[in-house]
């Protein structure tokens, strides 16, 4: 009998309040919890120069930790990044009553798994997804319309949903040598005299000449 009257009560209530809730549910449920936001948010942490156009989803502001980006990395400017909207999926239920109806309580915990960690010279192509907590590494490539999951090589091609092993760009020799190079650490000026060998296919012979730590 109690449990019933409580439950009576509280959908009485939810009635009255429904009136005062409904535009701040309506408005989170068209999309206004997602955040799309430029290279100069407070969300990306950025190594200039670089191209980090990519799209930030929060439940609200601040949530989880800036994205790091490093160098001469071209991140799509449809590309999504992961900083929190993820849900708890041990609860009976995973919709934020709190969050987005405005019910009385304490807001359900942001969750995410740490930080995102984009190297330099990294390449996220069109649509593609990556999840909180994940680092990738220098020189790696994410596909199209991939979710990325799990930590990504440097050099590392990576694709699909869950984002999986696609190949390498390079072979170890040449990846393990690019890495002692670190190009990407030279000043700029440095980097605009040497444009030509870094545009260049010849990826051994830019290795013979600028691998010192042989």
């Amino acid at each position: 009998m109690a449990g019933r009257l409580t439950h009576r009560v509280a959908a009485y209530v939810a009635r009255r309040l429904w009136p005062f809730i409904e535009p701040h549910a309506k408005n989170a449920l068209i999309g206004t919890q997602v955040k799309l936001l430029s290279e100069s948010s407070h969300a990306i942490d950025a190594t200039q120069p670089t191209c980090a156009w990519l799209r930030i989803v929060e439940t609200t502001e601040g949530d989880g930790y800036p994205i790091k980006v490093g160098p001469y990395s071209a991140l799509n400017e449809n590309a999504y990044a992961f900083l929190g909207g993820m849900h708890d999926i041990k609860l009976v239920s995973l919709f934020h009553y709190h969050r987005v109806m405005g019910v009385p309580g304490d807001p359900e915990p942001v969750l995410n798994k740490g930080p995102i960690v984009v190297g330099s010279d990294v390449w996220l192509a069109f649509e593609s997804v990556v999840m909180s907590g994940i680092t990738i590494g220098h020189g790696a490539i994410v596909a199209a319309r991939a979710v990325v999951t799990r930590d990504v090589e440097p050099y590392e091609i990576v694709g699909g949903v869950p984002a999986r092993h696609i190949g390498w760009r390079f072979d170890e020799p040449t990846r393990e040598a690019l890495l002692r190079i670190r190009w990407w650490d030279w000043p700029l000026e440095t980097i605009l005299e040497r444009l030509d060998h870094l545009q260049s296919p010849d990826v051994a012979a830019f290795i013979e000449r600028y691998d010192t730590k042989r």
